[in-house]
């Protein structure tokens, strides 16, 4: 029993931390999503909870990994029957982002890819158009698996083929694993005027 109590006053105590507070936002998110339950849960129900560390641990996973449009990520794992113990796991992530790109408009895909562009030129010192004939190729391999860069862009960019002809075997595996070049080749013969609003949008930054 005193143990029990002492964890419920560190629980309390912490309460005011950013993972505390954002596992709270994630407790009620769950229920507003999986239950029909009206009133939002307390920080005593979170407290109490025998999942409270789940939501800690998924708390401090998103500060870590900051995802690509975070929100509709927690609702991806929540609203597809994600077990607590997955939540964390690269897999998981993984298959959002296969999912987010397949849906997202071709017009947020361009945005992300061009911020990520951007800041790679700044953080690098160069000119964020250079991305594909400078980036590093396992760099880049890591920036698409995490969603960064869109297929809108790595397929439709005129340069990109600087980056393809870099690329380990291995490396355009993994990228294929999350955008399927078969798949967005069926994408792009539908999305056709997506297509030339990308093309000319990635010409005019000479990309």
């Amino acid at each position: 029993m005193s143990a029990h109590l002492c964890v419920k006053k560190r629980r309390h105590l912490d309460k005011d931390t950013v993972a505390s507070r954002m596992g709270l936002e994630l407790y009620r998110r769950y229920f507003e999503l999986n239950t029909a339950m009206k009133n939002a849960k307390t920080i005593e129900e979170f407290i109490e909870s025998r999942y409270y560390k789940s939501f800690i641990k998924f708390a401090r996973r998103l500060m870590d990994l900051r995802p690509v449009d975070q929100a509709r990520f927690v609702d991806y794992v929540f609203r597809n029957g994600v077990k607590d113990r997955d939540w964390c796991k690269d897999v998981v992530y993984e298959a959002y982002i296969v999912d987010l790109l397949s849906k997202e408009p071709a017009s947020r895909g361009l945005e992300r890819s061009i911020k990520t562009m951007e800041q790679w030129g700044n953080d690098n010192d160069v000119p964020f158009n250079t991305f594909f004939a400078e980036v590093s190729p396992a760099e880049a391999t890591h920036l698409v698996k995490m969603g960064k860069i869109s297929p809108w862009v790595l397929y439709l960019a005129e340069t990109s083929d600087l980056l393809w002809d870099r690329l380990s075997d291995e490396q355009a595996n993994i990228i294929s694993s999350v955008v399927d070049p078969k798949l967005w080749r069926v994408k792009f013969e539908i999305k056709k005027d997506d297509c030339s609003f990308t093309r000319e949008i990635l010409r005019e930054a000479h990309i």
